[in-house]
């Protein structure tokens, strides 16, 4: 994944010992330096946090596929390198740390901020927390907020809440991958798309996807409910746009009505997700109260959406952006009524545009800017 602002520098796990020249560090006063990888990282710190202006953005890269795991592994087993690093920074005038991950904030002998958009809830992630020189706190919902300060009392929270470059999806160029896809399969452009993306999209009965991380990209729900949708006779298209396990790979084969895009570098999701009518949401792993950067791409691009009820789908029911589903055969029905429904399909799409255009990474990278700006400014 390509940060919208490059990296300053770029730091691999085999040649720690490589630094930036002291005066590229001129005008930042933040830091951050951790795990990058090239197939899959988190969108916020992609999109958002390179956008901060006094921070030097230095990531580690972790390549993909078995070399990303071992570059993974040496990070991970090699804070003296790290601390070596920070140690560095801080000496050459970057007195703040930025991290996703509190237990970094040791290895600092400077201030620290933390964002916490993806919290493990573990003892050891609480006791991190408490870390004396965390300053401040940015969690994207109330619910993480709620669970940090109970962790740290002391510590500042502030919520700013996960976006989406609203720019990116105005300029992308989904009306010609949508013309191209249904040309493909001899169908009217006006066919309605049911879409689901993810960086790696499976089903739960196959031997080398049993992992437990790897539930989150399980499509199950999805999968029965389409499959009754077309023996019923209905006329759509599903799209997956990931990297496809082998059993979808198979299903695709036999199903032309189910395309697979492969894995889509996020500069050119937008062309693959503008084209979904209806944007699905099937995940029931409930990551108890972290908000999704999906659902609000599917809102971006005007999707009607049809969701699992977990806690990061409460806001469809709050904005009317789309169809709650207590169990898989509500999520079939909402699937059926979208499919059939035009204007409901539009009336739920215009209600996630509106609310997702105060999302925008842009303004919200302003609102961190302010924080951490005014944490550098006490030092």
């Amino acid at each position: 994944m390509i940060p919208t602002t490059p990296a300053r520098f770029v730091h691999t796990p085999f040649t720690p010992w490589k630094r930036p020249r002291v005066e590229s560090l001129s005008g930042t006063k933040a830091v951050w330096h951790t795990l990058w990888s090239e197939s899959y990282s988190n969108p916020r710190y992609a999109e958002l946090v390179p956008r901060l202006t006094r921070l030097f953005f230095a990531p580690i890269r972790q390549r993909r596929g078995a070399l990303g795991r071992l570059d993974g592994g040496i990070v991970r087993r090699t804070h003296l390198i790290q601390r070596r690093t920070l140690r560095w920074y801080h000496e050459n005038g970057l007195q703040l740390l930025l991290t996703p991950d509190p237990s970094q904030a040791r290895l600092f002998r400077g201030p620290v901020v933390v964002d916490l958009d993806d919290p493990q809830h573990t003892p050891l992630e609480e006791a991190a927390l408490r870390a004396p020189n965390i300053r401040h706190t940015v969690v994207t919902t109330p619910l993480i907020a709620h669970y940090v300060q109970a962790s740290n009392p002391a510590v500042d929270v502030t919520v700013i809440p996960q976006g989406v470059d609203l720019e990116r999806v105005t300029h992308a160029r989904s009306l010609d991958v949508r013309r191209d896809l249904l040309s493909r399969l001899d169908l009217p452009f006006d066919t309605v798309i049911v879409g689901y993306h993810a960086p790696f999209i499976c089903a739960s009965g196959e031997p080398s996807v049993q992992e437990t991380s790897i539930r989150t990209f399980q499509i199950d729900v999805l999968l029965q409910a389409v499959q009754r949708l077309w023996a019923d006779g209905l006329s759509f298209v599903v799209l997956l746009v990931g990297e496809p396990s082998q059993e979808l790979r198979a299903l695709a084969h036999r199903e032309r009505r189910l395309s697979l895009s492969g894995y889509v570098d996020r500069d050119r999701l937008f062309d693959w997700v503008g084209c979904f009518d209806i944007g699905a949401y099937p995940r029931t792993v409930d990551f108890e109260g972290r908000e999704s950067v999906k659902l609000l791409e599917y809102m971006a691009c005007s999707a009607a959406i049809v969701a699992m009820s977990t806690s990061e789908t409460e806001v469809l029911n709050a904005t009317s952006a789309g169809y709650v589903a207590a169990d898989q055969e509500e999520f079939r029905r909402g699937l059926h009524r979208l499919i059939e429904d035009r204007a409901a399909r539009r009336e739920l799409g215009e209600c996630g545009r509106q609310f997702v255009s105060s999302r925008d990474w842009r303004s919200l990278a302003a609102s961190y800017d302010a924080i951490v700006n005014g944490v550098a400014e006490t030092l």
